[in-house]
């Protein structure tokens, strides 16, 4: 039987390894769930399948993305996060507060790369720079946790 059409490659091959812990029963209960939320006529992305079946999928992006992220990097994520929306200048006298050693320059480069890397929204004013979905899915992984909001030197 040819798949394809009802499974994305990437979705097959993540099902075809997924340990499934419940056996025939949560296959059963996955076939059941999909036919009744996902349209008809569009092969599956890995997005489309509950979360119980994709959270080793979530988990391995999720590493990814922080060991690929420097210590500043995630200080500002973490900042964002803890006190929302909040511009440049903002930040900076936020992290001059604190004692985390930023330059401005340093600063407007950071946002620049974590925009790029599709974790934040860089806007003009107060609330400038914002977490996009993908940044606060990281964010509340607590995959920044390893970064102190005060006092805290950065290895980059």
């Amino acid at each position: 039987m040819d798949l394809s059409k009802y499974l994305k490659p990437n979705t097959l091959t993540y099902l075809d390894n997924y340990k499934w812990p419940g056996n025939i029963r949560q296959l059963a209960n996955l076939a059941e769930y999909l036919s009744h939320v996902v349209e008809s006529g569009a092969p599956l992305e890995i997005e489309d399948l509950p979360l119980i079946v994709r959270e080793e999928h979530v988990q391995g992006e999720r590493e990814l993305i922080q060991s690929l992220l420097s210590e500043s990097e995630k200080w500002v994520i973490k900042t964002i996060a803890q006190r929302g929306p909040i511009g440049r200048r903002g930040l900076y006298a936020f992290a001059k507060e604190n004692r985390f050693p930023l330059t401005e320059a340093n600063l407007r480069g950071l946002l620049l790369d974590l925009e790029d890397k599709g974790l934040i929204d860089v806007r003009k004013g107060r609330t400038g720079s914002q977490l996009t979905e993908r940044g606060k899915l990281l964010s509340s992984t607590c995959m920044v946790e390893s970064c102190s909001n005060s006092r805290q030197k950065p290895k980059d």
